[in-house]
């Protein structure tokens, strides 16, 4: 009796999770778009529940259902804030499933499209900080290329995906902090030495050598290794 009673109210006072779950059975894709971007701002305010029993959230109910519809991520993403995304993704259910999993396991059509859009939505700004075209462009393939394989192929190619990307993050923090490093000798170095060696390129090579990056770096990448999180699978 209990558990039919929570069923029975699971929505209650979860109009937006209500929303999502409707338009898989009885509400055409178009009008639960519309009620989306026009509900009110307090149901997508950080003090407002936004998980129902099973600790699911609107994004697990879609990318769970039969219709994971890219034009219903985007309604979604664009009503709640772009610093909670990561933090939405990244919500394990009472099963310990996010909604990426629950995506890449969807046989839907829809999913397909959904996969790459929902991934370069939360990555954009990650993936446009990588300082070489090279490595940006490469992510950008490997993301296309999670959804032109099997639906049980999808899993292990979005974590190779993921395990590049975060591999690339690295070296382009590990190249920043060696110039910071190099920058700091020179800017450190004494008035003797700036008067004899001005613009002179052995001496910013002997800079370079000395600045202690070879100390600096081992024990920074050591904390870089422990890698943040991304979707959860």
């Amino acid at each position: 009796h209990y558990l039919t009673d929570a069923l029975t109210k699971r929505f209650d006072d979860l109009p937006i999770h209500k929303l999502c779950y409707l338009q898989v059975h009885h509400q055409p894709l178009a009008e639960t778009i519309h009620a989306i971007q026009t509900a009110d701002d307090d149901w997508f305010a950080p003090n407002k529940q936004h998980f129902d029993l099973f600790g699911m959230t609107p994004f697990h109910i879609i990318a769970a259902s039969s219709r994971p519809d890219p034009k219903l991520f985007q309604a979604l993403l664009s009503r709640y804030p772009a610093t909670s995304h990561y933090y939405y993704w990244n919500h394990r259910d009472m099963s310990q499933t996010t909604p990426m999993y629950y995506l890449l396991q969807n046989q839907a059509p829809e999913s397909a499209a959904a996969i790459p859009y929902i991934t370069r939505l939360v990555l954009q700004d990650r993936i446009a900080a990588l300082g070489l075209e090279q490595w940006r462009l490469e992510i950008q393939d490997m993301i296309d290329a999670v959804c032109l394989v099997q639906v049980s192929e999808r899993l292990e190619l979005f974590q190779q995906m993921l395990q590049q990307f975060q591999l690339l993050e690295q070296k382009e923090t590990l190249s920043i902090l060696e110039l910071a490093v190099w920058k700091g000798r020179i800017d450190g170095s004494n008035e003797n030495e700036e008067k004899a060696n001005n613009n002179n390129m052995s001496f910013r090579e002997t800079c370079r050598i000395s600045c202690g990056a070879n100390v600096v770096i081992p024990n920074i990448s050591s904390f870089l290794n422990e890698a943040i999180e991304i979707f959860g699978v």
